[in-house]
């Protein structure tokens, strides 16, 4: 059993909270052995881990999440702040959320350098995440935006449930994009109630969905007991807004 970052209690951090959590975090950095399996307790262990695995590739640990997270004291962050959402970085273990709840995550990422916005960059075949929620005080906002993954090329997202904003080219309730994978993908027992909103800026085709954005040539995608009660709506002033109460566009057949 890995134990990751310190065991502070407290919800919301101050200055101190904050200051000590960089400090564990850059104290974990320097320890080299790999984390197989971390119970995070508090924000404090989340982002001591979260630091943790800023160069591992790829993220393969196995989560516990043991309470709620409010990310109400950081700043409204890019993807630097979340190690999970860094892409090319494809998380393959389990993230079990213990039906906890994720509240004031904000990521603004549209327009620069880095431009996914969701809480795991991309879930890689043998990834699982299950049991979490996101409230309606958090926001993703990028190019490939969504609640749980800006890119999914396999594995499976269950019991997952957004009351979240999600603002982009290519914006999903729960996930942005299903790349090109002969992996299984599997999105089952998840719902959206937020809203997600798709702003057409470039010439290319923009697509929102409440569970999918985009399914590019994925033939091996299951989407089962959904429940959208969400928002979508798009604005358009050169190419198309392709939109659905499911899947935005499939370019592949979805079961």
């Amino acid at each position: 059993m890995c134990f990751a970052g310190s065991r502070q209690s407290g919800g919301v951090m101050g200055a101190a909270g904050w200051a000590t959590a960089l400090f564990v975090a850059s104290t974990l950095l320097l320890d080299a052995a790999r984390c197989d399996e971390v119970t995070i307790r508090s924000m404090d262990e989340f982002l001591a881990w979260n630091a943790r695995i800023e160069n591992k590739n790829p993220i393969d640990d196995v989560v516990t999440l043991e309470t709620d997270l409010d990310f109400a004291s950081l700043p409204k962050v890019n993807v630097r702040y979340i190690g999970l959402a860094a892409t090319r970085r494809p998380f393959t273990g389990t993230f079990n959320g213990n039906n906890h709840t994720i509240s004031n995550l904000v990521m603004l990422n549209m327009g620069g350098l880095i431009q996914e916005a969701a809480l795991f960059g991309e879930i890689a075949s043998g990834g699982t995440v299950r049991n979490l929620n996101f409230d309606s005080s958090c926001m993703f906002q990028g190019s490939f935006a969504a609640s749980v993954a800006a890119y999914m090329s396999g594995g499976i997202i269950e019991n997952v449930h957004s009351a979240a904003v999600v603002n982009g080219m290519q914006a999903g309730g729960i996930v942005a994009n299903v790349t090109a994978t002969k992996a299984a993908v599997v999105v089952k027992d998840c719902s959206f109630s937020g809203v997600v909103q798709v702003h057409h800026i470039k010439e290319d085709i923009s697509r929102a969905g409440a569970a999918l954005a985009y399914l590019f040539t994925s033939p091996d995608v299951t989407v089962s007991n959904f429940t959208s009660t969400g928002t979508i709506y798009g604005v358009s002033t050169k190419e198309e807004v392709h939109m659905g109460s499911l899947v935005g566009e499939a370019s592949s057949s979805t079961k």
